[in-house]
């Protein structure tokens, strides 16, 4: 038995490509073929078409119909009882047109564009013949056009179709019978429309000249009516523009055709689709209103509150005259000012603390030291909402004085100037003026006060010290009485030989300080040789101690007497000072002996203590007394030890009764006694 291969995998697929291409081939013949078997049966059927619109022609000399009219004429047989279908698209032919020709001969007709209404119904066409209607006007006879509208009656006539010359056709052997669907009718050769309102009747003439008849028709509008404008609608309030709408309705006429609003002295010569309009100007106006047939109507609207000028910013005018970010001393109104004449609404002012929310209306806002340091925003907005740009003032009001802090005090011609400080936020730059003077009535100073730091004075005269601070705004504070608050004065003592006069007032003497206990004494210095005694001159008379003075409640010891003595001899300074109204003691300045002033002329009586060359020098007898000087030099090796023996005798002469220094005493009081003696 023999093997029997079958088909491989290659030659299967081999065989499905070609069944594929095969089929292909005869789906596209298929279509092709279709295709020009439709397209046949399509041609077919228009010229079938064709030649039942040439009879019509030929039977009535209407050359435009439709195929609708075919069919109800009972020319043209439907394909479903009531349509001619397309077999391409399978749609109706029915409200396509078609239009015949008379070229001299014969009929010609072509099928042309389908047309419908907007209810996608058959829209019927004008049906034409070799005959036209046309209207009668300076011996012409133009054509009508079926949409076409008229607003007075017309003169109907026949012409020719295709007379581009336009001549009414008036022979003699011509016979024309006129019927319109109104009822009217007549066998005049021209005829003239009646109608009262609107009309839209359509007028069929029947037509025989020299054994051709024709028959035509055409629908003619008429319109004698005028448009009702029965609303004008726009804002009635303040506004920058206004929209105007007018409403209007032709009722049963032609339709209304365009609008037009202008100015109350202009022609409506324009007309426009839209029946809206915007103004910007008030006043009055014109609108007119036109339908198609040409009527017009027309009235007079009043525009106002208009107002589209945007208002100027604002001027903010304090009523004292300062301008913003200057200083006010004094509570002020800020009023709002802004150019009216271009508005025609009224202006108002909006103005806050805020620049984004101006909340507050008016136009003047009193201000207080509450909005020092705060910027008020100001705008103008007319009544249509149209605002200017924002405007501000920026308010500083300081109306506190300076106040005193600290410091203020009196020297030798000088003045340490006080310090006073502003109020927090207050305008700043305190200047500071001050007044040295003796009277303590402080309604007297007068013109005393300035900003110098120096001042003339005499001794013997108690100066006070006065002030008062004005800040950058001209707030002044009181003034300041340094001595009465703060104790502050300066006196100068007058020289030996002058007269002397005690501060004011005399303040009461301290009490007298408790000695402290004595130290263990040191061993006295080895003394060194006494220099060649001079010539004593004759003493001056002493003056009388002020007991008034710290610490002199105990007599001087006669160092001190020497030493003012020997000061006044060589022409030295002697300056009293006061502490706080109190003498505490005096300074003496000899020029002579500059090296020397440091060690021995330093004398505070309110601690008793003294030089240790005034000390050493007390139990010597008055030519030593004259040569101090010259022997403190020669002991400048020993100074210290006098010094402290000297502290010691201090004391022991303020208290008398210290017996560990009885011989340093026995000589003090010894060296009074020869003195006395010898004055």
């Amino acid at each position: 038995m023999k093997n029997r291969r079958g088909f491989t995998l290659v030659e299967m697929i081999f065989v499905i490509v070609v069944l594929c291409l095969v089929a292909t081939a005869s789906v596209s013949i298929f279509i092709n073929i279709r295709k020009s078997i439709l397209e046949k049966e399509y041609n077919n059927v228009v010229s079938y078409l064709e030649t039942k619109a040439i009879e019509y022609a030929n039977k009535t000399n209407i050359t435009t119909i439709n195929v609708e009219d075919l069919i109800n004429q009972g020319l043209v047989k439907p394909d479903n009882q009531t349509d001619i279908l397309n077999p391409i698209t399978k749609e109706s032919l029915n409200c396509n047109i078609i239009r015949s020709s008379f070229d001299g001969s014969e009929f010609k007709a072509v099928l042309g564009e389908k047309l419908v209404d907007e209810n996608n119904s058959c829209k019927k066409p004008d049906k034409t013949s070799i005959f036209e209607i046309c209207r009668v006007e300076n011996g012409k006879c133009l054509s009508i056009d079926s949409y076409e509208w008229f607003n007075h009656d017309l003169v109907l006539g026949i012409k020719y179709s295709n007379d581009k010359e336009n001549k009414l056709l008036s022979d003699e052997n011509i016979k024309i019978h006129w019927v319109s669907t109104n009822g009217f009718a007549s066998d005049e050769k021209t005829i003239e429309t009646s109608t009262s309102s609107v009309s839209q009747n359509t007028y069929r003439v029947e037509v025989d000249l020299n054994d051709i008849v024709g028959e035509t028709s055409k629908k003619v509008n008429i319109d004698k009516q005028q448009p009702n404008v029965y609303d004008i609608l726009y804002d009635h309030n303040w506004s920058a523009s206004k929209s105007i709408s007018l409403k209007a309705s032709d009722m049963s006429g032609s339709g209304i055709d365009g609008y037009s609003l202008v100015s109350e002295k202009e022609e409506c010569s324009s007309f426009s689709k839209s029946n809206t309009f915007n103004i910007t100007v008030n006043g009055s106006y014109k609108y007119c209103v036109k339908d198609k047939a040409g009527n017009i109507t027309s009235d007079m609207v009043v525009i106002d509150k208009i107002d589209g000028v945007i208002p100027d910013k604002p001027n903010i005018v304090s009523d004292d005259k300062i301008e913003s970010d200057k200083w006010h001393i004094n509570d002020f109104i800020l009023t709002f000012e802004s150019k009216k004449e271009n508005n025609t609404s009224k202006i108002e002012y909006f103005y806050g603390w805020d620049k984004d929310n101006l909340i507050f209306l008016g136009d003047s806002i009193n201000i207080n030291s509450d909005y020092s340091r705060k910027t008020l925003y100001v705008k103008a907005c007319n009544e249509a909402n149209l605002c200017s740009d924002i405007n501000n003032y920026i308010v500083k009001i300081d109306n506190i004085a300076p106040i005193y802090e600290m410091g203020g005090y009196l020297g030798a011609g000088n003045i340490s100037t006080p310090t006073y400080k502003d109020n927090e936020g207050g305008s700043g730059s305190v200047k500071v003026y001050t007044c040295v003077s003796s009277s303590t009535n402080i309604n007297s100073l007068g013109d005393c006060f300035s900003n110098s730091t120096n001042y003339n004075y005499s001794c013997g005269v108690t100066y006070r010290l006065y002030s008062y601070a004005v800040d950058a705004v001209g707030n002044k504070s009181e003034i300041h009485d340094h001595t009465l608050q703060n104790n502050v004065s300066y006196y100068k003592r007058c020289s030996s030989g002058g007269s002397y006069t005690p501060p004011t007032p005399d303040p009461e003497p301290e009490k007298p300080t408790t000695p402290t206990k004595p130290t263990k004494p040191t061993k006295p210095t080895t003394p060194t040789k006494p220099t060649k005694p001079t010539k004593p001159t004759t003493p001056t008379k002493p003056q009388k101690p002020d007991s008034s003075k710290k610490g002199n409640n105990t007599k001087p010891n006669n160092g001190s007497k020497n030493n003012k003595k020997d000061n006044s001899k060589k022409g030295s300074n002697v300056l009293d000072i006061h502490c706080g109204g109190t003498f505490c003691g005096n300074f003496s300045y000899n020029p002579d002996n500059k090296k020397n002033d440091s060690k021995k002329q330093n004398t505070n009586s309110g601690s008793g203590k003294s030089t240790s060359g005034k000390t050493n020098n007390n139990s010597k007898s008055k030519s030593e007394n004259k040569s101090s000087n010259k022997n403190n030099k020669n002991n400048n090796s020993s100074s210290k030890n006098n010094k402290n023996n000297s502290s010691k005798n201090n004391k022991n002469n303020n208290s008398k009764n210290n017996k560990n220094n009885k011989n340093s005493g026995n000589k003090s009081g010894s060296s009074q006694t020869n003195r006395r003696g010898h004055r």
